[in-house]
């Protein structure tokens, strides 16, 4: 369902849209992608790779190889609650994507950064 359908008009119209200028990627035409609720996804932890840091709270930061909706697994960085029920949002890297990370953090010194 369209969330916005019985969302009063806060504009006055200007023009119709059929006599209104259309642009390369114009999108008025194309339906609405169907939107999800944030509890349809899935997640296996495929490895427990290592934990940066722990809240007050006793949340972990935790560095880990991650299959995300029955995907091919990633590593993923993020915030995880002691029981692993709730994260936060994260990072979560391909193959690629890891092995370029991993070079361009072989050069940085966080103490030369200011962090």
């Amino acid at each position: 369902m369209n969330r916005n359908m019985h969302a009063p008009q806060s504009h006055a119209p200007t023009q119709s849209a059929e006599a209104a200028p259309r642009t390369a990627g114009d999108r008025r035409d194309a339906p609405e992608p169907p939107r999800s609720s944030a509890d349809d996804f899935s997640f296996e932890i495929v490895r427990h790779v290592g934990v940066l840091s722990i809240s007050p709270r006793g949340w972990t930061r935790e560095v880990n190889i991650v299959s995300w909706n029955a995907k091919p697994a990633r590593l993923d960085i993020r915030d995880w609650a002691p029981d692993h029920d709730k994260m936060s949002r994260g990072v979560a890297l391909n193959g690629l994507e890891t092995e370029q990370l991993k070079v361009i953090l072989s050069g940085f010194l966080p103490q030369d950064s200011g962090i």
